[in-house]
């Protein structure tokens, strides 16, 4: 079990050195979205994962951004909003990454998952 940030999109991420495990839909992440990617947990740079969602997003016309507690057996609570690709920022990226999935929870084996949903 391990915090994990992963990316979710209806249109096939791109490869890139930024994502591990690409693959057609991830068992933690509660999303409708076909196609989903983790962001590679040992990156600093969070610059190049907002150029890289600046760029899926010109092409999918949204894209989601999920901060997860991974390997846990019940329903998790979802936290979500939304924003313009023009107003994510690294800072957004940066205060994610920093939610803590425990804090808040009703009880330790449902954390919350936290979602942004990016759009166009």
């Amino acid at each position: 079990m391990s915090f994990c940030t992963y990316l979710a999109s209806d249109a096939l991420l791109a490869e890139s050195g930024l994502l591990w495990r690409l693959s057609r839909g991830a068992e933690d992440i509660y999303t409708d979205k076909r196609f989903t990617a983790q962001i590679d947990p040992g990156l600093t740079e969070l610059s190049a994962v907002l150029d890289y969602i600046q760029k899926q997003v010109k092409t999918s016309g949204e894209l989601e951004i999920w901060h997860i507690w991974q390997g846990i057996e019940s329903t998790p609570l979802i936290r979500s909003r939304r924003i313009s690709v023009e107003a994510l920022t690294v800072e957004d990226l940066l205060k994610l990454q920093r939610e803590d999935v425990f804090a808040g929870a009703t009880r330790f084996d449902i954390p919350i998952q936290y979602r942004i949903v990016v759009t166009k």
